[in-house]
Order: structure tokens, then C-alpha cells, then sequence
């Protein structure tokens, strides 16, 4: 029996005869083989056969034959599934069977270490395409997720926006923290259209003040990220409050009717009228209080002082109103004037809550007057209504 040979690692013919080239480990036969330049994998060691076609232990020696590199074209040698005793390898007697000792030494100095086979190229390559994928999908996952163009930058916008006018002359305005989006760093106030104010992005509230009393106003809120703006939220109708008339401010100029309800010293008949116009200046800066009259009287000027209880204003002057007498010679009479009137409607109009209307009456007295010895006039006293508008 011979001894086995330690033979380096390499392509070899394959001793079974099922394929052209099996390689060598340099300890036994390994399942990978070659055909026509083709790498492939067979598990299968044909076992030898003696000349009387018995079973031997061991697989065929390995023929000592000059060989071609696997990866080098060759024609492809067909073999059947049986095993065949090569022509020119006389098998083993059986009285002496075979022991495998791996490649030859002949075989091994003829051995070189093979070329990649073209069906192991053709594996890489098929490989290849699919890491290369791979890795361009992680490479867009992780732009992606540094860019993340699917996360809004801008700013999700105020909602929830509630009011109230705790005064005549302001309304806060609140509204609700956002649940996603960029942070925001401050919020705009709009007002009818115009932006009014301003807060942090912590603060979700502001107070809008010196507006017109009883007045209705438009309001939206807009939140800023950086140089982003969201847009603008629902517009949300909020009204200042309604001040009692007996807090109007009486001011400005009026036109003031006059309706005569009895006739004295001036000839007016019951039933007469007429127009004249009053100039109204409340005596304080703000709000409503007492009010100096310059106004006009059947073409003579008078002024006065009204003095303001709630809606209700009164004063008294003497002014020479009327005249004794229709002919010469004529007296000028020292009238007195009573004037009391109350407000009837107010409206908001610059910050303040300026009344509308009044109405009231005027009592005008004249004394007893002698313009000379031979004429005199009695004492006499005329009413009439006055209507403010």
C-alpha cells in the first residue's frame, strides 16, 4: 500500500470522472468542480470500481496527465451517470485495492492557480447589482431624512382662536398651542387685514387695546418659523363691549331743531320752528362729564354750561334773545335761557363712546321791560323742544 502524498491545494482533474477539474484542499477532494471554464458544485465522489466492477474504498488516483486551467475554454466532455474505468487508467487488481494519494507530483508542478472561472465572475456580478442598489436606497433614505422633504416647514397654523372684550376699548385674543410643525418663534396679530401686534412663540395670547366701544372687528393669527409663515387662521368676529348711554361723551358739532310750544316776548306763534347749530365741548379730556354749549338763537349767540347727571345735562345762561316791542323805539330784553336734555343713542367713534342724539326742552323767560314811558312789555315765557342730531 502506498503512502498518501501531502499535495498543495489546487485545480485537478477529477478522479471520479463526472466532471473535468475538482479541486483539491490539500487534505481531500472538495465538492467544487469545473466544466468548460464553469464553476458548479458536486457533492458526489464516484467511488472506484475494480476490473470486476467491485466497489474499491477509495476514489480513483488521479491521472498523471498534463492538464488545462479550468478557466481556460475547452470543449465539454459528456459523462454518464455511471461510472466507467478510464481507458487509460487500468484499475486496481482487486487483491490490491487502490489508495487514494491526492494529486501527483507531476500534477501538482503542472497546476497553477486558476483564472476566476467565468460563471464565478458572472455570480459576483449578479451580485453586484443588487449591493450597489442597496446601498443607493440607504444613501436616499438617509438624504431623505436629513431633508425630510415630507416635514412641512412651514409652521402649522393658529387654531382654535377665542375672544373676549374685557373693557369697551380692547380684546384679548387667544388661541392654541400647535401640535406639529417647525417651532415658532412668534405669532402676528391682524386686525380687519392689518397686522396689529406681535408675541413670542411661547405666548399664545394678546390683548388689543384702544378700539372703539360696541364695535365689531376681524381678527386672524399668523405663525412665523424662521423667515416661514403660516397661514393666516380663521378669521374670528369679536365685539367690544356696549357702554350704558348714561356713559356717552356728548361732544361735536349739532344740528339742533326748535319747536315752539307756547308763544311769549320772542312773537313766535305755537307750532313755529327752526334751526340753528350748537358747538359741544365736554369740559374733561376723556369720557363723559360736563359739557360748555356755544350755540345759536333765533340769530343771536348764547353760551352756557350743561352739567351732566348719567344721560342727563342741564345749565342755565341769560343771553338778550328777544327784543321789546315790533316798532321803535325797541328794547333789548335780558332773557333767561333753561336747557335740559338727555342722550338718546351713542355709537364708538375714535376710542370713545360718543353719543348720537339727544333731545330736550328750552325755557326761555323775559322779564318785564319799558322801553319808555308809554310802552312796556310783560313778562313772558316761551317753551319750546329741541331735538339734537
Amino acid at each position: 500500500m502506498s503512502t498518501p502524498t501531502m499535495t498543495p491545494s489546487g485545480w485537478y482533474p477529477d478522479p471520479s470522472g463526472r466532471h473535468q477539474y475538482r479541486y483539491w484542499d490539500g487534505k481531500g477532494w472538495s465538492s467544487q468542480v469545473s466544466d468548460g471554464g464553469r464553476t458548479a458544485t458536486d457533492s458526489a465522489l464516484r467511488p472506484a470500481t475494480s476490473r470486476a466492477d467491485a466497489p474499491t474504498p477509495h476514489p480513483l488516483a488521479t491521472p498523471a496527465a498534463a492538464i488545462t486551467p479550468p478557466g481556460w475554454p475547452q470543449p465539454a466532455t459528456q459523462h454518464s451517470e455511471t461510472a466507467t474505468p478510464s481507458p487509460q487508467r487500468p484499475l486496481p487488481s482487486p487483491q490490491q485495492p487502490p489508495v487514494f494519494q491526492g494529486p501527483t507530483q507531476e500534477q501538482v508542478a503542472m497546476s497553477k492557480p486558476p483564472p476566476a472561472p467565468v460563471a464565478a465572475r458572472a455570480g459576483r456580478n449578479r451580485w453586484l447589482v443588487p449591493v450597489i442598489a442597496v446601498l443607493v436606497v440607504i444613501a436616499v433614505i438617509a438624504g431623505l431624512l436629513i431633508w425630510a422633504p415630507w416635514v412641512s416647514k412651514v409652521p402649522m397654523t393658529p387654531a382654535a382662536l377665542r375672544a373676549q372684550s374685557p373693557t369697551a376699548t380692547s380684546v384679548v385674543v387667544r388661541w392654541a398651542l400647535p401640535t406639529t410643525g417647525p417651532v415658532v418663534d412668534h405669532y402676528l396679530i391682524r386686525r380687519d387685514g392689518v397686522q396689529v401686534g406681535s408675541v413670542t412663540g411661547k405666548v399664545t395670547s394678546y390683548q388689543d387695546n384702544g378700539l372703539n366701544p360696541a364695535t365689531a372687528y376681524r381678527y386672524s393669527v399668523v405663525a412665523v418659523s424662521g423667515t416661514v409663515r403660516s397661514l393666516p387662521s380663521s378669521a374670528l368676529v369679536a365685539k367690544t363691549l356696549t357702554p350704558p348711554i348714561s356713559e356717552a361723551r356728548l361732544q361735536g358739532s349739532w344740528t339742533v331743531d326748535m319747536k315752539y310750544l307756547t308763544g311769549g316776548a320772542g312773537g313766535h306763534p305755537v307750532g313755529d320752528t327752526e334751526t340753528d347749530t350748537w358747538a359741544l365741548a365736554p369740559r374733561c379730556t376723556s369720557g363723559p362729564c360736563d359739557v360748555w354749549v356755544s350755540g345759536e338763537l333765533s340769530g343771536t349767540t348764547f353760551t352756557m354750561n350743561l352739567t351732566r347727571a348719567g344721560a342727563v345735562y342741564t345749565g342755565t345762561t341769560k343771553a338778550q334773545i328777544f327784543t321789546c316791542g315790533t316798532t321803535a323805539p325797541m328794547a333789548p330784553m335780558q332773557n333767561t335761557l333753561t336747557v335740559q336734555v338727555t342722550v338718546g343713542s351713542a355709537r364708538g367713534n375714535h376710542q370713545a363712546w360718543a353719543a348720537t342724539s339727544w333731545a330736550g326742552t328750552m325755557k326761555i323767560d323775559s322779564p318785564y321791560t319799558e322801553p319808555d314811558a308809554t310802552h312796556y312789555c310783560p313778562a313772558s315765557t316761551d317753551t319750546a323742544t329741541l331735538t339734537g342730531h
